[in-house]
């Protein structure tokens, strides 16, 4: 797995909460493993998008 940025990691988050698109999209459109996603989108939803900076 490729290291994501920050910028593309709020991104892809914000992309999906917003309900731009699906999980599985966003996934293959920025590289990003299932696993990580879905802990970015959590951490997301309960905290914010400051923990993920």
């Amino acid at each position: 797995m490729t290291k994501i940025s920050v910028n593309i990691k709020i991104k892809a988050v914000e992309e999906y909460v917003n309900g731009n698109d699906s999980k599985g999209f966003i996934r293959q459109k920025y590289g990003i493993d299932e696993l990580s996603f879905q802990i970015w989108v959590g951490i997301y939803a309960k905290f914010g998008k400051e923990p993920l900076l």
